[in-house]
């Protein structure tokens, strides 16, 4: 039975990336499958994370890596969300040059999109690991703010970063990400610079700053 739905599936994918080529990439079909990819691998990256099995999927292909203790959900979303940008970029890229998904294979459009995603996983989780793990992250409570962050011409800014920090320093509802964005940007810092800093982009920055504060306002914290 299972064999029967995966060849259901596989044929339908294959009928609609005919259609969708004829498309070149563009317009409403795409637009659905898309969403559809999308959805389905956040799904299947938080279920994959909050089991670990994608630490097993990693070390299966070499990649030793290994669970902090208690992180928090939002670390998970955020680096399931990095994640799949990321693999979404590489996606249509490959889509646009025809070195994309192969219709003569096994594998469905969900099962490529899905193992791309794994695939990034693991260097999303390098990289949240290692910005983890320096003082920046910490936030101690003399810090006066990361050091590349910092805008010592303006005082008023400074202070309003430490009204900042202080407000958001215990909460767990933010990322570790989000809790940097946010501080860099009362210190001053524009969306861009704080995308430069952070090697992300800028709409990047702007989701993880709205989704922040729309966290803080449900816990009663406002700024």
């Amino acid at each position: 039975m299972a064999d029967d739905d995966h060849e259901a599936h596989l044929a339908a994918d294959r009928d609609l990336w005919r259609l969708i080529e004829a498309d070149r990439f563009t317009g409403h079909r795409w637009d659905r499958m898309i969403d559809a990819l999308v959805a389905a691998a956040v799904t299947q990256m938080r279920h994959d994370l909050r089991t670990k099995q994608i630490f097993g999927r990693c070390a299966r292909r070499g990649w030793r890596l290994h669970p902090p203790d208690g992180w928090a959900h939002a670390d998970h979303d955020s680096i399931i969300q990095e994640s799949v940008t990321n693999a979404l970029a590489t996606f249509t890229r490959r889509c646009h040059d025809g070195t994309g998904w192969d219709p003569n294979r096994d594998h469905t459009l969900h099962d490529y999109f899905t193992g791309m995603c794994r695939s990034e996983f693991a260097n999303t989780f390098r990289r949240w690991r290692t910005s983890r793990n320096t003082n920046e992250t910490a936030l101690p409570p003399d810090d006066t703010g990361p050091a590349a962050l910092r805008s010592e011409q303006d005082p008023a800014r400074s202070a309003m970063a430490m009204v900042i920090l202080d407000k958001i320093r215990h909460t767990t509802v933010l990322s570790d990400l989000q809790r940097r964005l946010l501080f860099g940007h009362a210190y001053g810092l524009t969306h861009q610079q704080l995308a430069e800093h952070f090697d992300t982009t800028v709409r990047a920055v702007e989701g993880q700053i709205r989704r922040a504060r729309r966290q803080l306002r449900k816990e009663g914290i406002s700024w």
